[in-house]
């Protein structure tokens, strides 16, 4: 392409002899693209590159694929919330909330997920809200089962968690090899006070289950801290669910965070199956928000492998010699790192955004002009 090829050379290739199988850390590793929202020539390279939904896991918001229909709606409108006295059926919203309370609701819930089971041998069915659940139903039922002292991000657990495991409990009877699923999201984030051990076949996935983009200490604990509650849940491993949003949806700030990617990931081989991960792919082909998608994506990828002591450390000093040659290192590692520490601060302060600027000035004139390092 315009910006060169990286192609090492090699006087010849060494073949010694080798008897070695190597396995991946975790069994789901998927990298997800919404291919609807993409032109052709996007939707072609996504496939190709294979970033699509594989496992047969349906993630995310269950609920809302059941209840979508206009039909749910008009013949069962007691399913759904009662907000200000008035039940949330407007079909013009793209979202629509439930009353978990409601046993009929309940009941068809099972018999829809058993249907997926038996009609497209879904391996998994989520039973998930949908996205931006943050009120609970006004109803008498529901009255009570809001818990406030568990913040936003917990105040619906016990309410979401409850009907989740008990539609776990009744489709086990009759499809004991299969899960339900339910993401720890939004206001059902944190693990449920009301339940010491869920069913054996609830599949938890932890939305921001490694948050790397969080690269405080107080915000690296804060994560570890909700894994461990999770883990004390459940019996089954995590699934760790992640969104790499980048320049893509708006976001400015040099967020190049490969050592917490790495770190974030080895502490969680052994208690997790693995990760689905939504990217921010550019809507047209000719977008260069892609490339700086890369750099997460790339990161990931190459510590799914390798154990508890893959090198991140290692790797990056690899991808800066690759990448940048003259300007790898010190010059180009020093800035990914100092960026890494310090991106958060940006936001506010005007010293880290001159020191990062002036160490990419630095690493910039260390390079030819007109060559590909230079483009990169």
């Amino acid at each position: 392409g315009p910006l060169g090829e990286i192609l090492p050379q090699l006087d010849s290739i060494p073949l010694p002899e080798i008897d070695e199988t190597v396995k991946p850390d975790f069994e789901i590793r998927q990298f997800y693209v919404r291919i609807g929202g993409t032109d052709e020539e996007v939707t072609r390279w996504v496939m190709r590159l294979g970033l699509r939904h594989e496992y047969g896991l349906m993630v995310a918001h269950g609920m809302d694929h059941m209840t979508r229909p206009d039909k749910i709606k008009t013949e069962h409108p007691d399913w759904f919330a009662l907000y200000g006295g008035k039940r949330d059926i407007d079909t013009r919203q793209k979202l629509n909330h439930l009353c978990y309370s409601n046993e009929e609701l309940f009941r068809e819930t099972v018999k829809w997920a058993r249907a997926q089971f038996d009609v497209y041998d879904f391996p998994a069915v989520s039973i998930m809200p949908p996205d931006a659940y943050g009120s609970i139903c006004q109803c008498e039922l529901c009255e009570g089962k809001e818990v406030e002292e568990m913040g936003s991000r917990g105040k619906l657990s016990n309410h979401v968690w409850d009907f989740a495991n008990r539609v776990a409990k009744e489709v086990g009877k009759t499809h004991p090899d299969k899960l339900i699923t339910c993401c720890a999201y939004g206001a059902n984030t944190q693990p449920p006070t009301n339940i010491d051990k869920l069913e054996p076949n609830v599949q938890v996935l932890i939305v921001g289950g490694r948050r790397p983009r969080n690269t405080l200490p107080d915000q690296r604990e804060a994560v570890r801290k909700l894994r461990e509650g999770w883990l004390r849940k459940t019996d089954r491993p995590i699934i760790v669910f992640e969104n790499y949003p980048f320049t893509g949806r708006g976001v400015y700030l040099p967020v190049f965070v490969a050592r917490t990617i790495g770190e974030s990931i080895n502490v969680t081989k052994g208690v997790s199956r693995g990760e689905d991960i939504w990217t921010t792919a550019p809507r047209y082909h000719d977008s260069p928000n892609v490339a700086f998608d890369h750099f997460q994506i790339y990161f990931t990828a190459r510590m799914w492998w390798g154990g508890k002591d893959a090198d991140v450390g290692a790797l990056l000093e690899e991808y800066c010699r690759l990448f940048y040659g003259p300007a790898a290192g010190p010059k180009m590692l020093a800035f990914f790192d100092y960026c890494e520490a310090n991106y958060q601060s940006m936001e506010n302060e005007l010293e880290p955004v001159e020191t990062a600027l002036a160490m990419f000035g630095e690493a910039k004139a260390a390079v030819e002009p007109g060559t590909p390092y230079a483009a990169r």
